[in-house]
């Protein structure tokens, strides 16, 4: 986290590339979007740290993105990399865990229709 303090990373810098990503996803550019995202993602890790609240935004964006282009597999494997983090940040019964645990049950189901 100090080492990005020092390289001048800011969380601002990473915000605004994640919300590029949103646009790019919005226009149906799911390859930017993706790169957005992930560059947003190694940002805010590098500034905040793997569990921070601020990662999850990234995080939960490939996920979506993953699942609505039938990357179920990649998106069921990154959905249980996250559950673990959201449920520490925000507890078991959270909006944000729910949420969560209800997407990797709809990729799990169509996993299973493949």
């Amino acid at each position: 986290i100090e080492d990005a303090r020092k390289l001048g990373l800011s969380k601002t810098e990473a915000l605004a590339i994640n919300n590029l990503g949103n646009t790019y996803f919005e226009t149906n550019r799911n390859n930017k979007a993706e790169q957005c995202w992930k560059t947003a993602l190694g940002l805010f890790t590098r500034i905040d740290g793997i569990d921070s609240s601020s990662a999850m935004i990234p995080a939960t964006n490939l996920t979506n993105l993953l699942s609505r282009n039938g990357r179920f597999r990649e998106a069921a494997s990154s959905l249980n990399e996250l559950l673990p983090r959201v449920e520490k940040i925000y507890g078991r019964e959270h909006d944000k865990t729910i949420h969560i645990v209800d997407k990797l049950a709809r990729v799990e189901y169509r996993l299973r229709q493949f």
